[in-house]
């Protein structure tokens, strides 16, 4: 089977335009699954997704997938965030284990099924992220990375081919607008900001549209 390369990692602080990026998609073809419990919408047509599921157990999330997957209807799945999902993970799993050790084993091969999951799908899979940044001693150097407890801290994004972070910045009026990192430079050196070589030719997007960057992986 051919791998799903319709993947992408959208990592930010929150307010920093992760899910308004989502705006512009074919939403009556898209699938929202909601494990940050949004109490307002972040875009004005928020509630014409196809589906928009608040998930509150993770046992429910790889049957859902499975479930999508036959739906005709749907085309893409957004997962926001998943670094709320790992927590729901720990609270449901590892925190009530007898056995930690082994739970926190549980943890990442659940976290492993949904990227697998993924990656054999016919759908196009959007994962939103919140970012966690630390120092590293031996490094001497901070790193601005996907949040997630446990082990996989700093490991996630090795399963992503693109991975891009919102940008916030003014423009030259002075007003806030969202744009996208998409290439390294010297400003997000610390990130783990990564497209594949050529995929785009400047290194930020002045627009947070979620479709520009469909676009390009589907013209590379």
């Amino acid at each position: 089977m051919t791998e799903n390369k319709k993947i992408i990692l959208i990592l930010g602080e929150p307010s920093s335009g992760k899910t308004s990026s989502l705006r512009n998609m074919p939403l009556e073809e898209t699938v929202y699954i909601d494990i940050d419990r949004k109490s307002i919408k972040s875009f004005r047509d928020m509630d014409k997704f196809n589906q928009w599921i608040k998930l509150d157990y993770v046992d429910h999330l790889i049957p859902g997938l499975e479930a999508l997957e036959k739906d005709d209807e749907c085309k893409y799945i957004v997962i926001d965030t998943l670094s709320f999902l790992m927590d729901l993970y720990v609270a449901q799993k590892v925190d009530t284990a007898a056995d930690t050790r082994s739970a926190w084993s549980d943890y990442k091969k659940f976290y492993k099924e949904i990227i697998n999951f993924a990656k054999t799908s016919s759908k196009s899979f959007i994962f939103l992220s919140h970012t966690k940044t630390s120092y590293n001693e031996m490094e001497m150097e901070s790193k601005t990375q996907a949040y997630v407890q446990g082990s996989l801290l700093g490991k996630l994004e090795a399963d992503f081919a693109v991975v891009v972070y919102t940008r916030k910045y003014l423009n030259e009026d002075g007003i806030p607008k969202f744009g996208f990192s998409v290439n390294v430079t010297k400003e997000t050196l610390h990130t783990s900001v990564r497209t594949p070589f050529g995929m785009f030719n400047e290194p930020t997007l002045d627009d947070n549209d979620i479709m520009d960057i469909f676009k390009a992986i589907e013209e590379y």
